[in-house]
C-alpha cells in the first residue's frame, strides 16, 4: 500500500507539493558546499566527497566532474572540458545528471545563487 504524503502545513493536510525537476536543480556555475572537500587517498586510487555528515565514495568518473566544480566554470564549461579530455561528445546527460543528483543532497551548490 502506498500513500500520498502530506503537507502539515497546508489545511486539511493537503498533498505535499511535487519535488521540482532534476533539470531545474542543474547548478549554473556549481562549486562545493561549504565543508564539502574532494579527496584523493594517499594511493591515489580513492576518491571520496567528505563532509560533516560523512563521505560519499566516488568513481573516477564522478571525480573528474567534480574536480571541476569550482564556482568559476558554468555546467556547460565543465561538460566541454570532459568532452575535449576523454573524446567523448557524448558526456554531457551523465554530467547533468551527476551535478542534479549532488545538488539535490546540498553537497554541490550553485555560487550564483
Amino acid at each position: 500500500m502506498t500513500s500520498t504524503p502530506r503537507d502539515p502545513a497546508t489545511p486539511g493536510g493537503a498533498p505535499a507539493a511535487p519535488a521540482p525537476s532534476p533539470a531545474s536543480a542543474l547548478p549554473g556555475r556549481p562549486r562545493l558546499a561549504r565543508g564539502v572537500r574532494l579527496r584523493l587517498d594517499a594511493g591515489g586510487s580513492d576518491h571520496a566527497l567528505l563532509f560533516p555528515e560523512g563521505v560519499c565514495r566516488l568513481n573516477d568518473s564522478a571525480a573528474a566532474v567534480l574536480e571541476l566544480c569550482d564556482g568559476h566554470r558554468r555546467t556547460e564549461e565543465i561538460i566541454s572540458v570532459l568532452e575535449n579530455r576523454y573524446g567523448d561528445p557524448g558526456v554531457a546527460a551523465d554530467v547533468r545528471e551527476l551535478l542534479c543528483e549532488i545538488a539535490a543532497t546540498g553537497l554541490v551548490v550553485d555560487a550564483d545563487a
